[in-house]
């Protein structure tokens, strides 16, 4: 895998310095009283309007204390485990947070239903290329109430793939999903045992933990579910105009989350997940890339690792209202970048508009980038026989290789061809006519649904009842 490196052993040294400066003299608003007693108790300075200041030694000791690796399972017959905190990078799918869709018949952007999310799960659990699947949209036929927690539902019915990207707003989002998550395997302690789902709370920037995020942080450790930190302010808005003080701003936020979850569950397994977002200062508009989104992003993987946390950041997002050429460079760039900077995950795909709007074809589409890198990722073989040596003797000068056994047998071990991406002739694509690569992509996406049902993997009654009752009571 190739590598790159943003920032020197002097730049990580003073970024963490200045984070840690800032934990001791500015502090973090806890908007949560137990929280805030909890911290006192436990060596954290608390000052008016539950301002969280923490010492040095303290936020060192809870570093100390993280787990420098965890896994993360699959529940399907192949065992998936996936290591967080490895070399090894994990793409998954979902977060979109809007709850639009373009339509696959009409091409039309509607709201998004069940259905649809449904659906679009069942593709990406299809999708060899995706290791991890996440929530695709935000379903508008069900309450408010329930979205997330009929999401989730919909999640462990219809993939067998770690499940990576689910909200979880509130105190009852998180008792419910987690409940299921742990009713599929048969209890706490089985989930415990091959954690599935990585629920996740965000600071509010800057420098405010809600009530309803500590609930969640709190309940994902007191259940011992490897939990993610994360912080997602806007450059220039809720966080500093500069790259710099925008991974200061996002340390200071996460790392004084952690230090909460390491008092409250020392040794639990979590990460970091710095999330910039941009502001296109000429509409007002949120982005979610740009040059600088992208060295922030790797930047924030490096300076993880120096903590010697896993960190993980989100790229493969696009800017763009339809599937186009903007989506493609503007995933495929993020991305790689990424890679070169060791990020645990790549993701989420399959979304548009700044995390608005999904649709089914672009997952597939997504699907073919994704692809492609791993490809390059794979690099190629070097033997005897891949050397060709013998071969090159035999033909020599002014033959032809196409009829040999050898190429035949070597074409589809290193060459890739796309699925969706048409590398045909002129002649052939006025023939076919039409959109050719929207097209292909929709013609996946009927094969996959007509073909491939997931079979649901463990205690899906336990699972129904739990929602059943989300029902009777939280949509009241």
């Amino acid at each position: 895998m190739f590598r790159f490196e943003i920032l020197t052993k002097d730049n990580l040294e003073l970024i963490y310095a200045q984070v840690l400066s800032i934990l001791e003299n500015v502090g973090v608003r806890f908007e949560h009283q137990e929280a805030v007693e909890f911290l006192s108790e436990n060596g954290a300075v608390i000052e008016k309007n539950r301002n969280v200041k923490f010492p040095p030694s303290l936020v060192r000791e809870a570093l100390k204390s993280v787990p420098k690796t965890f896994f993360f399972y699959g529940r399907d017959s192949k065992s998936t485990r996936l290591t967080f905190g490895g070399q090894r990078t994990y793409f998954t799918t979902g977060a979109t947070t809007g709850g639009k869709l373009l339509d696959l018949t009409t091409g039309q952007r509607r709201p998004s239903t069940l259905k649809d999310a449904e659906q679009i799960v069942r593709i990406d659990d299809a999708l060899d290329v995706y290791d991890m699947v996440g929530a695709p949209t935000r379903p508008s036929d069900v309450p408010i109430a329930l979205s997330q927690i009929e999401t989730a539902r919909v999640l462990i019915k219809n993939t067998s793939k770690p499940i990576y990207y689910q909200d979880i707003l509130d105190l009852t989002d998180a008792t419910y999903i987690l409940d299921m998550a742990a009713a599929t395997l048969g209890g706490y302690e089985e989930l415990r045992k091959r954690p599935f789902m990585h629920p996740s709370a965000s600071c509010t920037s800057p420098l405010i933990w809600h009530k309803d995020a500590i609930d969640v942080l709190t309940h994902s450790a007191r259940m011992g579910v490897p939990t993610r930190v994360v912080s997602a302010p806007i450059c220039g808005m809720t966080g500093p105009i500069t790259a710099s003080g925008m991974l200061v701003l996002m340390f200071v936020e996460m790392l004084s989350g952690l230090v909460y979850l390491q008092l409250l569950c020392k040794g639990l397994a979590m990460s970091l997940a710095p999330t910039p977002i941009m502001a296109d200062y000429r509409e007002g508009n949120c982005n979610v890339f740009s040059p600088t989104r992208t060295l922030i992003t790797a930047a924030s993987v490096e300076l993880g690792r120096y903590m010697g946390v896993p960190t993980n950041a989100s790229v493969g997002m696009t800017d763009s209202k339809i599937p186009s050429v903007q989506a493609g460079y503007e995933k495929a760039i993020s991305t790689l970048f990424l890679l070169g900077a060791q990020s645990q995950t790549a993701g989420p795909f399959g979304n548009l508009d700044d995390w608005d709007t999904t649709s089914a074809e672009l997952h597939v589409i997504d699907s073919e980038i994704v692809e492609i890198i791993k490809e390059v990722l794979e690099g190629f073989s070097i033997t005897p026989e891949t050397l060709s040596a013998d071969i090159i003797r035999t033909v020599g000068p002014g033959k032809s290789y196409l009829t040999l056994t050898h190429t035949r047998k070597h074409f589809p071990l290193e060459h890739w061809l796309p699925e969706i991406g048409f590398k045909g002739s002129w002649k052939l694509l006025e023939r076919l006519g039409g959109n050719v690569f929207l097209d292909n992509a929709r013609k996946k996406v009927t094969r996959i649904l007509d073909t491939h049902i997931p079979a649901p993997i463990g205690d899906m009654p336990a699972v129904d009842t739990i929602v059943e009752k989300a029902h009777r009571t939280v949509a009241k």
